[in-house]
């Protein structure tokens, strides 16, 4: 896993970036001289415009390179570039250095670390490539991503180098490697998991992990302190929308004097959050759901970092912006819908959907899809994008 955290200028303004265009000239070419016939930067960008016009598939990438030659020749200044075709496209792809990649799409993501508030909320998650076929029972191919909650915006990714490694050992890893332990982080329950917790509290940072009713031993002992013990704040919101009515409770209970196992004491689980949702459809009244969740955190009760409870209810919530962006790459970017055997490819072009969906985060556009559209019928406005986001 790689991860790049850009110096910061005066104040917080970040460093002026170099063109992406520009900047992927500097990417090492690990081909041979003698087999050199397209431009690494040029395909590079050319993928990279595809994938921002809505083409997901190699077939499709290649299509649209082969169309737009002219204008992709003119827009990256680029005049004697020629046609990669369907064949060499994956393997010129399969060329670059993946680490290198990742680093040259940060810088271009506007990532730093060193600003971040510190109240501020990251969401942690993995994604399965669905693309890639389940080969001997093995987890499927997997990237991990981090996620700004008030912005939605993705402020790391990385792949998992191996799927047999799993996941939570993944996570691990990213968050020692991107400095995201010391944040405020949510992750859901599979990460649930003392040497998780103790590594994100031992580096000064705070978690907030659903806990399941898989590890019944501690959710049993979390069940009996709700249904026993009053809490030290209690939060209710109700809210109309989508033909529903919904209402929700949060109870705030401290829990660092509980005789939680051996395993947990390096955790400082301090806190237990209770959120019960109820939703009433408006159509029809008897349509009723009620769900009941826990979730644990090292935030203490007092102190210099003490709890605030209206906090962790927005960080339980807003976690799920994680899945909004996944959203966006599997039905605005098809990226489900795109099948290879190749691990590395698949994950490559990951990184590069990361990079075009944060373009149009940046740019501010409600809707992604219409705007991928007015791109396509509009060229002019699509360069005049790409120039404002350092792209051309």
């Amino acid at each position: 896993m790689n991860y790049v955290v850009l110096p910061l200028s005066q104040g917080s303004k970040p460093m002026q970036l170099t063109k992406f265009i520009k900047a992927a000239q500097g990417l090492k070419d690990r081909r041979d001289n003698r087999g050199k016939r397209h431009s690494l930067p040029f395909v590079l960008c050319g993928v990279t415009l595809a994938i921002l016009s809505g083409r997901a598939s190699l077939s499709s990438i290649q299509r649209y390179i082969a169309h737009r030659i002219d204008w992709l020749r003119a827009v990256t200044k680029e005049n004697a570039a020629s046609v990669v075709s369907r064949a060499q496209l994956p393997r010129i792809l399969a060329t670059l250095d993946h680490a290198a990649l990742n680093a040259l799409t940060m810088q271009h993501f506007g990532v730093y670390l060193l600003a971040v508030e510190a109240n501020a909320w990251q969401a942690v998650d993995g994604k399965a490539l669905r693309g890639i076929p389940e080969s001997g029972g093995q987890q499927r191919v997997r990237i991990i991503t981090a996620v700004d909650q008030d912005t939605c915006e993705t402020i790391a990714q990385a792949k998992m180098q191996s799927a047999k490694k799993g996941e939570i050992a993944a996570v691990r890893t990213f968050l020692h490697e991107t400095g995201l332990e010391t944040a405020n982080i949510t992750l859901d329950a599979l990460h649930m998991n003392p040497k998780t917790t103790a590594q994100i509290a031992q580096a000064g940072g705070h978690y907030l992990i659903q806990t399941k009713r898989n590890q019944a031993e501690l959710y049993a002992l979390l069940t009996h302190i709700a249904q026993t013990t009053a809490p030290f704040a209690v939060l209710n919101q109700q809210e109309k929308g989508h033909g529903r009515h919904g209402e929700r409770w949060a109870w705030f209970y401290a829990v660092a004097a509980l005789p939680f196992a051996e395993r947990w004491q390096h955790s400082a689980l301090n806190t237990l959050t209770v959120v019960m949702r109820q939703t009433i459809s408006t159509a029809d009244a008897a349509k009723i759901s009620l769900d009941i969740s826990f979730y644990l955190s090292n935030y203490a009760r007092s102190g210099a970092a003490h709890v605030q409870p209206a906090s962790l209810a927005q960080a339980i919530r807003r976690h799920w912006g994680v899945e909004s962006v996944n959203w966006i790459r599997d039905v605005t970017f098809q990226a489900d819908h795109v099948h290879t055997k190749d691990a590395d490819l698949a994950q490559l072009l990951a990184t590069i959907r990361t990079f075009a969906i944060r373009l149009l985060q940046r740019a501010k556009f409600t809707n992604f899809q219409a705007a991928i559209e007015r791109f396509a019928n509009c060229p002019a406005l699509f360069e005049t994008f790409l120039t404002d986001a350092q792209m051309l």
